[in-house]
């Protein structure tokens, strides 16, 4: 019998509210496209085995995962990893281990400047969203700002103050902007509001998730507070849209992803078959879509390798994609000097429940010099 092609996954399954529904979404996707390449013959006949752990959202329980796919699994790579504070943590692991970290759920600058060994990304940096979300709520031309993020994890009050600063850059010396910092899962929304209308706004920049993004919208509209919201790409979800509801009508939000999973285009329809047939369980959403994105980047990667998919060789495969097509993502790049496979993010506006591609791709900020390495 083939020996498989072992890839490690590593999302939550349990933890906080908001991010353990992220995990079995995470998974579907991943785990569809991959029985989709398995169907159609594999890497020369060699089928890829997907090894799935929960991370419980947790760094202790994270690093247990890996170490448990590592040293008893033995894969090769690990791919579309979720959770920026706990992958962080794990890195040095994994670089001693010589185990690839492809296509991770999650951002940090760190992470790609300098670029590490063997991870590669297309998920934008936190501070990226913070830096375009305070342009956006500038361009728009709100003068009174209020930022709401969690105390946790530590790289959120970074993305906040990213939008604080570059909205203050941008806008004349009449507009402000303030944080109002919460703990993460927070759904007191008495408490919330209060601290957000103390402010008197006329936008939000949300950097919570849904649990107190339902619980403030829902208690700023019963005073008759409707108050232009924006956030980042962890609420740009039909999950999160259905959970709100006509509450979050109209929100504004970037996405890594250029189009929806109700997108009638050729790639989303094949992601919807997909999904249909191995995860009927799971509607369509931008998690499994990225994630099936994600993983359709690593069977190209595949495909350009000649003889046996080890380490060494998928490493080497991610470094030949260019303007590499999904259908899904934008055209994604990497090099030995470039990690960070892509140079934009899509803005999304919520319409009638539906999240909808609004305008062009915007750049991301200081693209070339956060991302590549000069000689």
């Amino acid at each position: 019998m083939t020996k498989p092609i072992k890839i490690g996954m590593v999302v939550p399954f349990t933890g906080p509210p908001a991010l353990r529904v992220n995990g079995p979404m995470m998974h579907a996707g991943t785990a569809a496209c991959i029985s989709l390449y398995n169907e159609q013959g594999g890497h020369h006949g060699r089928p890829v085995e997907l090894i799935v752990e929960d991370s419980a959202y947790d760094i202790e329980v994270t690093a247990s995962a890996f170490r448990k796919l590592v040293e008893e699994d033995e894969v090769v790579a690990l791919l579309n990893t979720n959770g920026t504070p706990q992958i962080t943590a794990a890195m040095p692991y994994l670089r001693s281990q010589g185990v690839p970290l492809l296509l991770p759920f999650g951002g940090a600058d760190e992470w790609f400047q300098p670029p590490q060994w063997g991870v590669y990304g297309v998920q934008a940096p936190f501070n990226d969203f913070g830096h375009l979300l305070g342009q956006w709520v500038a361009r728009d031309g709100h003068k009174r700002v209020t930022v709401l993020h969690p105390h946790y994890p530590e790289v959120m009050p970074l993305m906040a103050q990213q939008s604080c600063s570059v909205f203050s850059e941008v806008c004349a010396n009449d507009a402000s902007i303030e944080c109002v910092e919460v703990q993460l899962g927070c759904t007191d929304g008495t408490a919330m509001a209060d601290a957000i209308l103390s402010r008197k706004p006329d936008a939000i920049i949300v950097l919570v998730n849904w649990p107190e993004l339902i619980a403030v919208t829902q208690e700023l509209q019963r005073r008759g507070h409707n108050i232009p919201l924006y956030s980042w790409s962890a609420n740009v979800t039909q999950s999160t849209a259905a959970r709100g509801g006509d509450l979050l009508d109209g929100m504004k939000g970037y996405a890594s992803i250029i189009v929806g999973p109700e997108s009638s285009t050729p790639a989303v329809d094949t992601y919807r078959s997909a999904m249909a047939r191995f995860f009927p369980d799971q509607p369509p959403d931008f998690m499994s879509l990225t994630a099936f994105a994600h993983t359709r980047l690593f069977t190209h990667a595949l495909d350009l390798i000649e003889g046996k998919a080890d380490t060494s060789q998928i490493v080497a495969a991610f470094e030949r994609l260019d303007a590499q097509e999904t259908g899904i993502l934008p055209p994604v790049t990497f090099t030995p000097k470039r990690h960070m496979g892509v140079s934009a993010v899509q803005p999304m506006q919520l319409k009638g429940g539906i999240w909808m591609p609004t305008g062009d791709t915007e750049t991301l900020p200081l693209e070339l010099l956060r991302y590549e390495t000069t000689e």
